[in-house]
């Protein structure tokens, strides 16, 4: 029974996605800003997780 509401499921988010506006060609240049993106995202991420690593670590001393 999982698998069947699971299936309904991504069957509404994929129609949700497919009316949630104006279509847009997927370019190569498209992809890669896409993805230089998303690489800045998550080497702030990185970074950020770091310096609360080193913060929590100053602290307890």
């Amino acid at each position: 029974m999982g698998n069947v509401d699971s299936l309904e499921k991504l069957d509404a988010m994929l129609l949700e996605g497919l009316d949630s506006g104006k279509l847009v060609e997927m370019t190569d240049e498209l992809w890669e800003q896409m993805r230089s993106r998303l690489v800045q995202r998550l080497q702030g991420k990185t970074i950020q997780k770091f310096v609360n690593e080193v913060s929590d670590t100053n602290e307890a001393t």
